[in-house]
């Protein structure tokens, strides 16, 4: 049997949705247990995206679509680790960012390079450059709300808590402002 043009073109992008679907579902099942194991080693996954500038990884928290892409694209200082998904983990009194082996936005595997952390952005649109450092109570429910918990359990739930409250009083963070198009290194 033949297929036609129009067939044979339609299968070809059914196979590779199919394909991209299973790679999904892999790695959505990647990140529901490194979260858990995360959680239970004093770390957490983060809605998030991450760039290694000289020796230091920072963290990017947006909601999606909230310029997180677009903040790395311009960044010229620095190097995307994931521009979706990034882990924190505290080794012995250090943090550190480290990348996932997660697919990121563009349905390629991240980096999995880890280094210090230098700080926690939270990043929005704006008119005009800014950085303002939070104080921990402020940040950590701005911080809390891109930690992803894979599970309602108390114990799990409160574990996560302990850990972003350690986390925004040990690692500075930040409201930082952009202007679309302009590169922010200099502020970080």
């Amino acid at each position: 049997m033949r297929f036609t043009k129009s067939e044979d073109l339609a299968c070809k992008r059914t196979i590779r949705f199919v394909r991209h679907l299973q790679l999904h579902t892999v790695s959505s099942l990647m990140g529901y247990f490194l979260s858990l194991n995360l959680i239970r080693e004093k770390g957490v996954l983060f809605h998030a995206a991450g760039i290694s500038i000289k020796k230091y990884i920072i963290i990017l928290l947006a909601e999606s679509g909230g310029g997180k892409s677009t903040v790395m694209k311009y960044c010229k200082n620095g190097q995307c680790i994931h521009d979706d998904k990034m882990a924190i983990l505290r080794k012995n009194t250090k943090w550190f960012g480290l990348g996932v082996p997660m697919l990121d936005n563009k349905g390629t595997w991240g980096r999995q390079d880890s280094a210090p952390l230098k700080g926690l952005y939270l990043i929005e649109k704006t008119k005009k450059h800014y950085l303002i450092r939070l104080n921990p109570i402020e940040a950590f429910p701005k911080v809390a709300q891109f930690a992803i918990e894979p599970t309602g359990r108390k114990d799990l739930r409160k574990m996560l808590s302990e850990t972003l409250m350690d986390l925004v009083t040990e690692v500075p963070v930040y409201r930082l402002g952009y202007v679309l198009g302009d590169d922010v290194s200099k502020l970080i």
